[in-house]
């Protein structure tokens, strides 16, 4: 992929990014455009910048640069869907550190292909929403419960030694581990299950409860997998 290539997609993708930003301000936009766009484009450009090296850092890179550039000039749908999706993502994200985990989920699914695209889409999201410490939280939970191999996890943040894994193997449990405590559950739970990575429980009196998700074997070790250093 050349150098103009690069640059072109690094600027449209900042300039998305940057509709996004100010669309919802109606009014307000035509005022603050001109200042909040060149901070906006500097910041989105750098990190585009970084999602697209670590998208490229494999050892078949010129492989990969060739078949992307080769995409997207064919219009290719699927490569052009998931190239815009990783870079509007990377662009938007709140931390830093969510940025090499967009491109991994981008390089995983233009090159290993093995995670549907409901997952792609909703992991951007979620990455793309959460702080420095929520993606630190999360890999900790998932180390917490990496050991477990049943279908299904039910993760409890219930405070004090009440933090909790309960395995799922069909409709019953088969006894819990202790987690991580976690110290706002609620709007992590809350953002994994509203990006549909993870869902409510239906039993033990928490089918509504913001401080528990059930989450699919799945889903938990494609996110693993994801969060590179």
């Amino acid at each position: 992929m050349s150098n103009d290539v690069k640059k072109d997609l690094i600027e449209v993708g900042a300039a998305a990014a940057l509709v996004v930003a100010t669309g919802p301000l109606s009014g307000l936009a035509a005022v603050f455009t001109p200042l909040v766009g060149t901070v906006w484009q500097a910041r989105s450009a750098k990190r585009m910048e970084a999602w697209l090296q670590r998208l490229l850092a494999t050892k078949d890179a010129e492989q990969l640069e060739a078949a992307i550039h080769r995409a997207l000039l064919n219009e290719d749908e699927e490569v052009v869907a998931t190239v815009v999706d990783g870079a509007r993502a990377a662009a938007t994200a709140t931390s830093l550190a969510a940025v090499p985990i967009i491109a991994e989920l981008s390089r995983r699914f233009l090159v290993a292909a093995d995670i549907p695209r409901w997952f792609y889409r909703g992991s951007l999201e979620l990455f793309e929403r959460m702080s420095t410490d929520d993606i630190r939280v999360l890999r900790v939970l998932l180390q917490d419960i990496e050991s477990l191999t049943s279908p299904q996890v039910t993760l409890i943040a219930g405070g004090a030694d009440k933090n909790r894994a309960i395995p799922i193997d069909g409709n019953a449990m088969s006894g819990m581990i202790p987690i991580t405590a976690i110290a706002e559950p609620e709007r992590i739970f809350s953002l994994i299950k509203r990006v549909g990575l993870g869902f409510e429980s239906s039993g033990w009196g928490m089918a509504a409860d913001a401080k528990a998700v059930v989450m699919n074997r799945d889903v938990l070790g494609w996110l693993r997998a994801a969060l590179v250093d």
